[in-house]
């Protein structure tokens, strides 16, 4: 999460990207999304490599695609950059952020709608918006992590996905300011769910009614077992 708030420090616009779409799907998702914002960098899996290249040809824009690895992996595609990288070689100057100044109105995020009616379209959301919604998770009557210290710190599993609102405002950025140990994982389904909840003492859990669904019939299903 350290890269997190590094890329918000910054001052890079952030724009995410849904990759539940099948290759196709996602190739003209990427085409739109990077014709708009014209990116400099995409960071993704090596699942995706292929549609995001042939969607940023199709939009004719020339970006650096860097892809989570873990040390050592095998297969990373040639022309790509190893995450881990740029992550684990120590080589970074955190200091030079400080000397970057940034304003209320500069972009912080640029989340795409679901496109219900037409395309998927570019919601620019700036600092000011960012620390409002901030400041309204920490309100006493909407707060509900703790700030972390030398003996306790919040537990909240990011099962919401970044490139949706909820997940990226609420869950990540939201926590991220109170220092919540944060828990992500590379999909969801209800029994990776629930195993991370049988690991880990979390404190906190943001959901949505489906998910809340998926998790009623994983119950029942042990009920019927047992």
């Amino acid at each position: 999460m350290t890269n997190h708030r590094c890329l918000i420090k910054s001052k890079v616009n952030w724009s995410q990207t849904s990759p539940i779409y099948h290759s196709s799907q996602l190739c003209l998702e990427i085409s739109h999304q990077a014709s708009i914002t014209e990116p400099k960098v995409i960071v993704t899996i090596q699942d995706c490599y292929e549609s995001i290249v042939k969607g940023l040809r199709n939009a004719k824009i020339n970006a650096k695609v860097i892809i989570l690895d873990e040390p050592n992996q095998s297969g990373i595609p040639d022309g790509a950059i190893r995450y881990s990288e740029i992550a684990e070689n120590g080589e970074a100057d955190y200091a030079m952020l400080e000397k970057i100044e940034r304003k209320e109105d500069d972009i912080a995020f640029i989340p795409f709608s679901s496109g219900t009616t037409g395309l998927p379209k570019g919601v620019e959301l700036n600092y000011r918006n960012v620390l409002a919604a901030m400041e309204c998770m920490q309100r006493d009557e909407n707060r509900y992590s703790e700030l972390a210290n030398g003996t306790f710190q919040d537990i909240v599993p990011c099962i919401l996905p970044f490139y949706h609102i909820y997940g990226l405002i609420v869950t990540l950025t939201g926590h991220l300011c109170t220092g919540c140990k944060l828990i992500t994982v590379p999909n969801f389904s209800a029994r990776l769910f629930m195993n991370l909840l049988k690991a880990n003492e979390v404190s906190l859990l943001y959901i949505v009614p489906p998910i809340g669904k998926k998790i009623e019939e994983l119950f029942n299903s042990f009920y019927l077992i047992i």
